[in-house]
């Protein structure tokens, strides 16, 4: 059986791998990452971060990315039936948490974890749980497990209440859960003092953990973007990215954030007025849905301004001239970069395969430039050739990814145009559902 009791212990190895992929993570695989309120999480002290779950691994990653040292973690149980990938786990910083699908018997378990995570506070290191319990990939708050409470009071107690356990809420929002170079926001809010609670607690402890719980999920809400309506919620996302460039300050990630919350909270507020113009809206918005699905367009260029023919024509030449050199990117970086998305098909839970897909893609670059570069010295003979030849490689590989990506969306914006030129029935009919929507939410 392994032990996690020194689960937290802080050594090189951790450090100088948390490096190396806290690179990959934070300036390769994201265009940005907005860590906002970063202040709010103390050090030295004992910490219970618990952020919402809706990308798998990636949620993990976001807080880890974010924050100095060594983080504690707590991972499905059925992860660990292997003591090898235990160690491995172990190592960074997971340790395992039953649950009901694993068997009743073994919940009892739990309370190793619970031993566990309460000393790593004790210690006053960090610990990480994700209190919906499980992922989902939809822009919303579930109710959340009272795990969390349960290791904080542990820990109070343990201490006899001489340790104040800070709960900082925080909130994950993902420009895409799928795709790389997006913009991700880390939002850290002002932590919950567990101290508060220590007298009700006394009293009656299920009560307060119960308190304790609503008033966790009540500032994550806070933090994060939440759609609470369930039916609609495909219209939700629909109406704000058809306006949130509008009702948006700048195009910057936090902005649209805003813009997102101010677009959710109007359209709660007009439905819960106007019950009857819900399935309206729903219609409007299905149009404009099935319009962009059956021509394969984002749904912002239906409200986004065309450019000028000056304009297009410049982004022609453009890219024109830059055709060689993402040429030789793609060609260069072909296999590690297309291998993990083909390997990722066979992955069921679709909230894993950006998951995958980082994993993957760190190794298999890693062994291919590792093999491109030591082909190259054993050719030459000259290392630094090889290490500059790998380097431009590497350049031309983010120049061809941006390249394709821009040109891509260059030409939907040439299809868009020209269908609506064309007066295509389907986006004649978005248009106008676009404008009903605008009319009736008052978002012009």
């Amino acid at each position: 059986m392994i032990s996690f009791k020194k689960v937290d212990k802080f050594s090189f190895g951790y450090l100088l791998i948390k490096f190396i992929v806290g690179i990959a993570h934070n300036f390769l695989y994201y265009k940005k990452i907005y860590v906002l309120n970063r202040e709010n999480v103390p050090e030295n002290e004992a910490v219970i971060l618990a952020p919402n779950h809706q990308n798998a691994l990636m949620d993990a990653l976001a807080v880890l990315f974010s924050l100095r040292g060594k983080l504690v973690f707590v991972a499905r149980a059925d992860m660990f039936k292997k003591d090898f990938v235990a160690k491995i786990l172990r190592f960074f910083g997971i340790v395992p948490i039953f649950r009901i699908r694993d068997g009743r018997e073994s919940l009892k378990n739990n309370q190793k974890t619970f031993d566990v995570s309460s000393q790593v506070l004790l210690r006053k290191n960090k610990f990480t749980i994700l209190p919906e319990g499980n992922h989902f990939g939809e822009r919303r708050l579930r109710s959340l497990k009272k795990g969390f409470a349960r290791i904080a009071f542990q820990a109070a107690e343990s201490s006899n209440f001489k340790t104040n356990v800070k709960i900082i809420p925080t909130g994950l929002e993902y420009e895409n859960y799928f795709h790389a170079r997006k913009n991700l926001i880390v939002n850290f809010g002002k932590p919950i003092q567990l101290a508060d609670y220590y007298a009700s607690y006394r009293e009656n402890p299920q009560k307060t953990i119960a308190d304790l719980t609503k008033e966790l999920k009540k500032r994550m809400l806070k933090l994060m973007i939440h759609i609470e309506n369930r039916k609609y919620y495909e219209t939700y996302e629909t109406i704000c990215s058809l306006f949130r460039c509008q009702t948006a300050k700048s195009r910057k990630a936090t902005d649209v954030f805003q813009a997102d919350k101010k677009i959710i909270q109007r359209l709660d507020n007009y439905l819960e007025n106007n019950p009857t113009q819900a399935d309206v809206i729903d219609e409007k918005a299905k149009t404009v849905r099935n319009a962009a699905r059956k021509y394969d367009l984002p749904l912002f260029l239906f409200t986004h301004g065309e450019s000028s023919f000056f304009k297009r024509m410049l982004a022609f030449f453009g890219y024109v001239a830059g055709f060689s050199f993402a040429s030789v990117g793609f060609f260069l970086n072909f296999i590690p970069y297309f291998t993990p998305k083909l390997l990722v098909r066979n992955v069921e839970d679709k909230q894993f395969h950006s998951s995958v897909k980082f994993v993957l893609g760190i190794l298999f670059f890693a062994i291919y430039y590792i093999s491109f570069a030591l082909v190259l010295l054993c050719v030459s003979g000259k290392f630094l050739l090889g290490l500059a030849v790998v380097a431009c490689s590497m350049i031309c590989g983010f120049f061809s990814r941006f390249y394709f990506e821009e040109l891509s969306l260059f030409l939907k914006q040439i299809k868009f145009s020209w269908l609506k030129r064309k007066k295509n029935p389907q986006i004649t009919k978005s248009l106008q559902a676009i404008r009903a929507l605008e009319s009736l939410l008052e978002v012009s």
